[in-house]
């Protein structure tokens, strides 16, 4: 994934409704873009919120294809969670057997990861 000139990874998160940035990956951009907010955002622990921010039409690419997709800036670990919003508005399809993921059509290898306790999916 590329953004603001910088390259990172992101991660497909169906368990995500929306998309969520890091919000120290995105004050890092040089491009500085517009927030509005604060907001709440609900995360997977039982009550727990975090404050953030919303980017109207923020544009990155991934494997080649541009985009412009409403997203969220939250103090998450990872760089970028891929929510639902992003995944259904934008055709994806996982496949984890073979590694893929596709995107309108487009299919790009995808990488696996570890979980929280070291082990390694492939």
């Amino acid at each position: 994934m590329q953004i603001g000139g910088k390259e990172t990874s992101a991660v497909f998160d169906s368990a995500a409704q929306v998309t969520v940035f890091s919000k120290d990956f995105i004050e890092k951009l040089s491009s500085n873009p517009t927030k509005t907010g604060p907001i709440k955002l609900h995360n997977a622990m039982e009550n727990s919120v975090m404050e953030g921010w919303e980017i109207k039409q923020l544009p990155f690419s991934l494997g080649g294809m541009r985009f412009k997709h409403n997203v969220y800036v939250a103090p998450i670990k990872d760089t970028c969670l891929l929510g639902l919003d992003f995944m259904l508005s934008y055709r994806v399809k996982i496949d984890l057997e073979n590694g893929q993921v596709s995107i309108n059509g487009k299919t790009l290898t995808a990488q696996l990861r570890h979980d929280v306790t070291g082990r390694t999916f492939h």
